[in-house]
This record gives C-alpha cells, structure tokens and sequence, in this order.
C-alpha cells in the first residue's frame, strides 16, 4: 500500500423515499424512484475496470462506499444486493481494494429493526460505519422529524442507536440538521 494515496468514497442514492417526512428536508419532491441494480452494476464494473479517472487503483488504495436516500433502508435489498456484487467481483477480479473497502450509511433509524435489515447487518455489520440522524433533543427532534402519520421518531433513533452499540460495540456515528 502506498502511503501517500487516500481512501476515496463513492455515493450510490438508492432511493428518493423516505419513511419520514421532516418539516425541512432539502428533498421537497420526494418520489418512489430508487436506482437499478443495472445501474449499480455498471457503475461497479466500471470502477473496479478503473474507467474513472480520478477514482482507481493508481489513485487510491482503498474506497467506501456509500449509501444515502431518502432513506436508504427503505432499499435495504437492494443495497445487500450491490454488496454482494461488489464483493464477489474483487474476489473474482484478486482487486487490490478487497480488504481495503467499507460501507457507509446514514439512516434516520425509523427500519433498524426490520429483519432485512438486520440479516444485512449480520453480513456486513463490521465492515461499514452506520450513522443515524438525531436532530437534537428530543422536543426539537420530534418537532421536526416526523413520521406519515404525524409522531416524532426520536425515540426510534435512540433506540436503533442503542441496538447498534449493543451488537457492534461500536458507537454509530450521528449526523444533525441544523
């Protein structure tokens, strides 16, 4: 590994929807749109064949991968589905990234505990850095991050927090709209 290259990290927006609807999202046109398998596949062929220019092996020694929505576990399927690609190909391809990749993902905390994302976790729990949004305490996170029918979600997000470091021993990061 060369010293003097970076981990670069690559964003896949897998979906537009969310299970939330925060007074102040910056996604005013939130749709049911959520990208293809085909398009992650073709992006994930394209990176590991070093296609872009400034995101390859010569430039860096390792990447993340990030998963961002709406919220992205609403397309938890699809992203184990992107994962297991990526994966399979490095080891298809001995690609020098193989132990030098992780996962990012930044969730509002609402589906943690769905069985699918949880079997995800149980897979790839220790190789990606979770996070979850707290907006504050729990009077501003609630007046603001709302479910469809109206109730604050503070509680969910601590929760999905608390589960996290109960089974990683990790602190999750936090992420906070100001």
């Amino acid at each position: 590994v060369e010293l003097d290259m970076d981990v670069k990290e690559i964003t896949f927006q897998v979906t537009e929807d969310c299970c939330l609807k925060c007074t102040y999202c910056y996604q005013l046109h939130k749709t049911p749109n959520k990208m293809s398998f085909e398009t992650a596949k073709k992006t994930i062929d394209d990176l590991l064949s070093d296609k872009y220019e400034t995101l390859n092996r010569n430039t860096c020694f390792g990447i993340v991968v990030d998963f961002i929505g709406g919220e992205p576990f609403m397309e938890i399927e699809l992203i184990q589905q992107i994962c297991d690609y990526l994966f399979s190909e490095m080891i298809r391809l001995d690609h020098p990234w193989l132990f030098y990749t992780r996962l990012s993902i930044c969730s509002n905390g609402i589906l943690y505990h769905d069985k699918r994302v949880q079997h995800f976790l149980d897979l790839y729990g220790n190789l990606c850095f979770f996070s979850v949004s707290i907006d504050g305490n729990k009077e501003l996170h609630d007046s603001c991050r709302i479910d469809h029918e109206g109730k604050g979600s503070y509680d969910r997000a601590i929760d999905a927090v608390r589960s996290y470091y109960k089974t990683f021993k990790v602190m999750p990061g936090t992420k906070m709209t100001l």
